[in-house]
């Protein structure tokens, strides 16, 4: 995806890349973090269209990793506010 974007967007996905994988590698990630960067991350790759589908994929199957991860470490099961935040910023494993 980087080849298609100017070199100023390329080295900003590349920061958000980097912040989500310090959060969802660390002992606790910081849902805030992580969700910025899932964001412009699903920004860049719906703004590239065709190419981008694969990174919009994987971001999903990430999303519900972590979201996992914070129910788990709060060991409330999941919540309906969960489910609904989950849903409501567009991390459908089919949505596009």
């Amino acid at each position: 995806m980087g080849e298609a974007l100017p070199q100023e967007k390329a080295e900003q996905v590349a920061r958000d890349l980097q912040t989500l994988v310090a959060e969802a590698s660390s002992k606790k990630p910081r849902k805030q973090w992580w969700q910025l960067s899932i964001e412009g991350l699903k920004k860049t790759a719906k703004d590239v269209g065709e190419i981008g589908k694969p990174v919009l994929e994987l971001v999903a199957k990430i999303v519900l990793i972590l979201v996992a991860i914070s129910l788990q470490r709060s060991k409330t099961g999941i919540s309906k506010r969960s489910i609904s935040a989950t849903i409501r910023l567009g991390y459908e494993p089919n949505a596009g």
